[in-house]
């Protein structure tokens, strides 16, 4: 009955179809007549005598900033800029708009991010246009998270397009057509609500990404116009689409004769609020589940059901007979058992582009995550009894347990031994996090090739603390200001930001400025090795060079030894070196103290290097006083 009376609201079904769909589904006439009489006003509600627009009278920028409250934006994210100056005008006049300060392109582009990862929600940021080649790294990691954020530059006065002129280009857009779903330059100024309008639309339809508008000078200054306001609701694109019938009744029947399935699960289970359902169908026939380490932990990691990453060569379990992808892009066909096993493939998600165009697939469920994963768990309870269920799952999941409880154990085990070790070891800081942090606590990462070392004994997932982070993009550059629109979209939340050295020199330092301007209290934990780890190791896996004369030619951080506190400390933020592994639970609990009395902290914890090359601090040196032929 669920999906009748969806189809009904939707408009998809007419009165006289849903009473005769109704009644071949066994209802009496009364009963079913007597639930249309329900939905009635329900299906009514949101129509009746419902406003579309509202007239509305100024200059561009006073149109931006009405058409931004419309789309229920409370944050602006911004960065300096002349271009903004009709964008700050307006928002004297709305103080429901609040500006969000970044000093770098960059950064608002990962405070944007951060916020909408955070929220769900579609987030807006605006800087200069010669800042745009700046945001662009962070801009790409976006496209590759398919994050709805909408992103707006100043441009040039429309009198001197293609004149090379005052910070212009020829042409502007193209050079953001590789990172953005949709980009436009609005001219006309009573149209920049239709414009603003369609960016929202365009990037938050799933599967959503990164819109951008550039808003002429002129337009947002000194032309003035008449136009009408779009009011909320009149451009969302609803995406709950269900999948078809026959492909879930396909799948379900594939999942019942499975001997062996395996589930790879990805970020848009998180987007479309599907977490609670994907839970409940690994757990009722006892699936065992992976993913693939991109920018949320989706399937809770300590569930006995979890296997960790998804890899070429699976040690559980080795017999795939079934391969079911809910969200993930699809692995590379290089990279895929899949394809070497020949093993029946089916894919669900929104994302039609890339489903099933890199690998041969058995099935395909179009539509919304939670819909597809809530009728999958009703067509097997349909095909099957519950003692059949039962029978399928019991000995699936000891078998699984057993599997998983070894990989812990073997972590656990890693982790005593290097517990007292000097350095410190990533294991021991991250245990030594988990015990303190809360139970509701979000992580916002940016590691690299030890990450696992880290997250592998936090609790994440569904039902447990939030993992936001690494992007799918992995461009550096991103974490610490994420951690900033993370902590604004959940100011009720501990937030923790978690970086390595290398991450932190991608000009992340500078996102303490923001932090500490809008008294973010994050605890920020930079985990410094003072070496690239994760570019080493793939160097030295690929090549031979190095690896063989054991030189490092490009990622020894060290020579500078960079000291992250007192960095912290000239943007008025607290910190502390930490380098004893005693000396990390205190630490620990200052800076937890300094987040509840409402100020961010830092830790600079001199952990040990890991992989190929570690603990070779050899680099080639230049030194350009040593050229000097005289002392100047």
């Amino acid at each position: 009955m669920r999906g009748l009376v969806k189809d009904y609201l939707d408009l998809d079904l007419s009165r006289r179809g849903f009473l005769k769909a109704m009644a071949a589904a066994g209802f009496t006439m009364a009963a079913a007549e007597s639930v249309l009489e329900n939905l009635v006003p329900v299906a009514h509600a949101d129509t009746a005598g419902k406003e579309y627009w509202k007239n509305f009278e100024g200059n561009g920028g006073a149109m931006l900033a009405e058409q931004l409250l419309q789309t229920g934006n409370e944050y602006l994210f911004v960065g300096n800029g002349s271009g903004l100056g009709a964008l700050c005008d307006a928002v004297i006049d709305r103080p429901q708009l609040k500006l969000v300060l970044a000093t770098h392109e960059s950064h608002v582009v990962a405070m944007a991010s951060g916020y909408t990862m955070a929220s769900g929600k579609t987030s807006f940021c605006m800087y200069s246009r010669v800042g745009a080649a700046h945001s662009t790294g962070n801009i790409y990691n976006a496209m590759k998270d398919r994050l709805p954020i909408v992103i707006a530059v100043d441009r040039a006065d429309t009198t001197e397009d293609g004149r090379d002129g005052h910070e212009d280009l020829e042409d502007m857009l193209e050079p953001m057509k590789q990172y953005t779903k949709w980009r436009w330059i609005p001219k006309e100024v009573a149209r920049v609500p239709e414009w603003v309008t369609k960016a929202f639309k365009v990037s938050s339809t799933m599967p959503c990404g990164p819109t951008y508008l550039m808003f002429p000078r002129d337009v947002m200054f000194e032309q003035q116009g008449k136009t009408k306001i779009f009011l909320p609701g009149t451009f969302d694109v609803p995406m709950n689409v269900r999948p078809n019938a026959k492909s879930v009744e396909k799948t379900a029947k594939m999942l019942l004769d499975a001997k062996s399935p395996l589930l790879l699960v990805g970020p848009e289970v998180y987007q479309s609020g599907a977490q609670k359902e994907l839970v409940a169908l690994a757990e009722m026939l006892s699936i065992p589940v992976c993913e693939t380490g991109r920018w949320v932990q989706v399937f809770p990691n300590q569930h006995p059901l979890f296997l960790g990453a998804l890899r070429n060569q699976m040690r559980y379990p080795q017999n795939v007979d079934l391969f079911l992808n809910l969200g993930e892009r699809f692995p590379n066909a290089n990279e895929s058992f899949v394809v070497e096993k020949k093993v029946p493939t089916v894919v669900a998600g929104t994302d039609v582009r890339h489903l099933g165009d890199a690998l041969p697939i058995e099935n395909a469920l179009v539509g919304d995550l939670r819909e597809a994963t809530r009728d999958l768990i009703d067509a097997v309870k349909s095909m099957a009894t519950k003692d059949r269920i039962e029978k399928i799952a019991k000995p699936r999941f000891e078998e699984t347990k057993k599997f998983t409880d070894r990989l812990r154990d073997g972590r656990e085990a890693g982790a005593k031994r290097v517990w007292d070790n000097k350095p410190i070891e990533w294991d021991r800081l991250a245990k030594e996090i988990e015990a303190v942090a809360d139970k509701d606590a979000i992580f916002v990462e940016e590691f690299g090739s030890q990450r696992n070392k880290v997250l592998d004994h936090l609790n994440l997932g569904y039902g447990a603390k939030t993992q936001l982070g690494r992007t799918t993009g992995e461009c550096l550059g991103w974490g610490l200001p994420a951690s900033i629109g993370v902590k604004l979209a959940k100011p009720d939340h501990q937030v923790w930001a978690l970086q390595g050295d290398g991450g932190m020199l991608f000009n992340q330092t500078e996102a303490l400025w923001p932090m500490r301007r809008h008294e973010a209290p994050i605890i920020t934990v930079v985990f410094n090795n003072r070496s690239y780890n994760e570019t080493r190791n793939r160097m030295w896996s690929r090549g031979k060079n190095q690896r063989e004369k054991k030189l490092d030619m490009i990622s020894h951080l060290g020579n500078p030894d960079v000291n992250f506190a007192k960095i912290a400390e000239a943007y008025d933020i607290k910190g502390e070196v930490v380098a004893d592994p005693n000396d990390i639970g205190p630490a620990l609990k200052r800076a937890i103290q300094a987040t509840r009395d409402g100020r961010p902290y830092l830790l600079d914890v001199l952990v040990a290097q890991a992989g190929q090359g570690a603990n070779m601090n050899w680099y080639p040196k230049v030194s350009i006083a040593e050229m000097r032929t005289k002392k100047v």
